[in-house]
């Protein structure tokens, strides 16, 4: 069961910001001067020329994944989806070409920052535990209400998945790690059949010869996985794979890669990998 602690996940946002020379810095111009818990209160109060503040909140919507009410008990949520808003708030004494360029090598420092670790381990301490299974930045919008204005606001929006629905692990894969399944199609198990023939050779039935099952998975794209999941396929040779399902049931199959295919990815989205793999009874 995946309990969100937000106070926890916000304090670890902050202190990786915090963290960084390149994003946070109070006595050099043009780097955030502090980094805060909660909503912007007072902007005008809060912000300061050149030097601004950076505050880390949820969005409005806490969480995106519903509950599925209603499952037989004992089921439990094995992983939801939360929002954190990173609003930068800034002032420009005026607009000037030097001002704007500030603010946006600004942003870009800030955004290394945020994307240098998905996961968000805690940096140079123990425990280096996650606080996310993964994380991505979907949105930077301007605010509406302080375009063009004194006070300017720009908030990043970190979509982060707590928790897992499975993994699956190859031997020849990451190391032999275990890699987080983003989603998952159902199982499908297909008859195979065999056509036959009469004294003319003409088809006069089908008989079943087995059945196929096969599975589809989806994976963060990686390119170092990614070729050695295409060494794999091309090997046509079995392999035991170790799939660790939604409800933490550990199995292992042996299988090969049927299909392998790269998502084509816009410039605002996200790249993965579908795996089709066939199980060998």
């Amino acid at each position: 069961m995946v309990i969100v602690d937000h106070n926890k996940n916000i304090n670890r946002i902050i202190s990786r910001i915090k963290g960084d020379p390149n994003s946070f810095d109070p006595k050099v111009v043009g780097k955030l001067r502090a980094v805060e818990f909660g909503n912007p209160a007072n902007r005008k109060v809060k912000a300061f020329p050149t030097k601004p503040y950076v505050y880390v909140t949820t969005k409005e919507s806490i969480q995106r994944t519903s509950y599925p009410y209603g499952i037989s008990s004992g089921n439990t949520i094995p992983s939801v989806t939360v929002q954190y808003k990173i609003s930068v708030v800034s002032t420009s004494k005026s607009k000037t070409q030097e001002s704007e360029k500030l603010q946006y090598d600004l942003l870009k420092n800030l955004r290394a920052t945020i994307e240098a670790d998905p996961t968000f381990k805690t940096v140079g301490a123990s425990p280096t535990d996650p606080v996310f299974t993964r994380s991505v930045l979907n949105q930077v919008p301007w605010e509406q209400d302080t375009i063009g204005q004194l006070v300017t606001t720009v908030d990043f929006i970190l979509l982060a998945t707590i928790g897992s629905i499975g993994t699956i692990k190859m031997p020849t894969v990451n190391g032999g790690v275990a890699i987080e399944i983003i989603s998952e199609a159902p199982d499908s198990e297909i008859e195979g059949y065999s056509p036959q023939l009469n004294d003319k050779l003409l088809v006069k039935g089908y008989a079943p010869t087995g059945s196929i099952r096969s599975k589809n998975v989806e994976i963060d794209h990686i390119s170092t996985i990614t070729e050695q999941l295409r060494t794999l396929k091309r090997t046509r040779k079995p392999f035991v794979l170790t799939s660790v399902d939604i409800d933490g049931t550990s199995t292992n199959h042996n299988a090969i890669i049927s299909q392998l295919t790269s998502n084509i990815t816009n410039i605002d989205k996200i790249k993965t990998d579908l795996i089709q793999y066939l199980i060998i009874p």
